[in-house]
């Protein structure tokens, strides 16, 4: 599938399978299921299940009601889903993605560490470890670019949110407990559970990390483990695998399986995630694929959402910028942003000589032509820079009136630039993971998603550190609480204007 078709098959699903629509989608996918499993039996006159003037059965009391809820949807102002809501309001803030949460009712919930076992698991020290799942490399690109949007496939709220903490913080005692939590045997459904997610995200943990020194193929056994026991997460992983055929034969026939067994699950639980999108577009380009088996079952739906959006795809025009090419300009942006965010910082720390060094770097970089290797002079130059700063924040100084006003709006302004670094990461893992075009999955864009992800660390220690700055010089600085995103939505980062 063409990477322009792709996002018109994209913005399709999403404009059905929006939240608002999300769980009437689900019951439309499962009318399908049904439509292609009879089939299978012989039961070939499904005219009976569909007579009549008000019948919804069948293959086409399906298309039926599919272009009742396009047509519904279109134009439409629906409010945001409650998952959404939840995400703008609840606990998930700056402060939930800078500081690693203790959260008791979960943690109670799930086994105790045990480094020993880590590290026989590892084959390594409990320091190796702590450098492997704190190092920036790049992992293999095939399946997993980035874990943010893997939190997403959990069914149990306890594994979710430690999956979470671990991402956010890369703590090892996380990671001990998710080893621990794996090996738990019970009979009650809801710790197996907890227990499969625990195997899930233990096993993803050394499938992202190998090119580290991780155990890959301690990775892909735990997944494989988990998928036969339904876990979403994993049966998306294997169907990933089998459809691009990385470390095994292709096989779509057994990718659609899998990819389907990941979105039942997720249907079932009904929660509004990128995940579950993710999941539906997946399936249907594996569907949609010319080589798939039992593609004239769906070649109805396929044609029909061809027509319904046929001038969206004539509003994509050839040339339209790639991913790859969007994500650099939003990397080189957001590292702009950071360096003036620590630009102020260090004027109201009165870093003297050492900010105007890096001020005189930061002009000479902006004359630059724009390319992967300005982002990773940014980064180095940048880094350094910060490092001065948080040396200069663990010394009580004092602060006028003025200077301490100036350090409030700094912060918020780091905390909103915390929550853009994050919202971007996120929608493009999501791109990722969900594209058909792998040529995008190259050394290139994967360098570029992980450098999104340290500037939002770097920023989250910068946050952190202006909060303890407070504490030791007893200036009060309220906490940021930008709202966090969390969608497919590619948030927009507005450049400024530099002379």
């Amino acid at each position: 599938m063409k990477f322009s078709n792709y996002f018109c098959l994209v913005a399709f699903v999403w404009s059905i399978a929006s939240p608002a629509n999300a769980q009437d989608l689900g019951g439309l996918f499962k009318q399908l299921e049904d439509t292609l499993n009879s089939a299978n039996q012989g039961q070939t006159n499904q005219s009976s299940n569909s007579s009549g003037s008000g019948a919804t059965g069948g293959l086409g009391g399906l298309l039926n009601s599919l272009q009742q809820m396009d047509q519904s949807s279109s134009g439409s102002n629906a409010e945001p889903s409650s998952g959404a809501k939840e995400i703008a309001t609840s606990n998930k803030t700056i402060n939930f993605i800078c500081k690693r949460q203790a959260l008791p009712d979960i943690y109670k919930k799930l086994a105790k560490p045990n480094l020993k076992n880590l590290e026989q698991s590892f084959g390594k020290s409990a320091s190796q470890i702590a450098s492997i799942i704190s190092t920036d490399t790049p992992p293999s690109p095939g399946v997993v670019p980035d874990m943010t949007v893997l939190k997403g496939a959990f069914e149990s709220r306890e594994v979710r949110l430690l999956f979470e903490n671990f991402i956010n913080h890369r703590d090892i005692n996380d990671l001990s407990i998710m080893l621990e939590t794996s090996k738990k045997s019970s009979f009650d459904a809801k710790a197996q559970k907890i227990a499969n997610d625990a195997r899930f995200a233990y096993g993803i943990v050394h499938l992202f990390f190998s090119s580290a020194g991780a155990n890959e193929d301690l990775g892909n056994k735990l997944i494989r483990e988990a998928a036969k026991k339904q876990q979403p997460g994993a049966a998306y992983i294997e169907g990933v695998r089998l459809y691009y055929g990385i470390g095994r034969n292709r096989d779509i026939t057994q990718a659609v399986t899998w990819t389907l067994k990941a979105r039942d699950t997720l249907d079932a639980l009904k929660l509004e995630t990128p995940m579950r999108e993710i999941v539906g577009v997946k399936f249907y380009q594996m569907v949609s694929d010319p080589e798939y088996p039992r593609r004239d079952m769906y070649a109805q739906l396929i044609e029909m959402q061809q027509e319904f959006h046929a001038a969206l795809m004539t509003r994509m025009s050839a040339d339209r910028p790639s991913v790859a090419d969007e994500f650099l300009d939003d990397a080189i942006e957001l590292s702009r942003q950071r360096a003036e965010l620590l630009i102020a910082l260090g004027e109201i720390l009165g870093m003297g000589g050492e900010l105007e060094a890096y001020k005189a770097a930061y002009t000479e970089m902006n004359r630059q032509a724009n390319g992967i290797s300005l982002v990773k002079e940014y980064k180095v130059k940048t880094d350094a820079f910060q490092q001065l700063i948080d040396q200069q924040l663990e010394k009580s100084l004092d602060l006028d009136s003025a200077a301490l006003v100036r350090m409030q709006e700094v912060h918020y302004d780091n905390g909103n630039f915390v929550s853009l670094a994050h919202s971007t990461v996120f929608a493009y893992t999501a791109t990722l993971m969900g594209s058909g075009d792998m040529n995008i999955l190259n050394k290139n864009t994967i360098f570029l998603l992980q450098q999104l992800g340290h500037m939002r660390a770097r920023a989250c220690e910068v946050n952190n550190g202006m909060l303890e700055f407070s504490a030791t010089t007893n200036m009060k600085i309220e906490p940021s609480d930008a709202p966090i995103s969390e969608s497919l939505q590619r948030p927009t980062i507005k450049k400024k204007r530099r002379g």
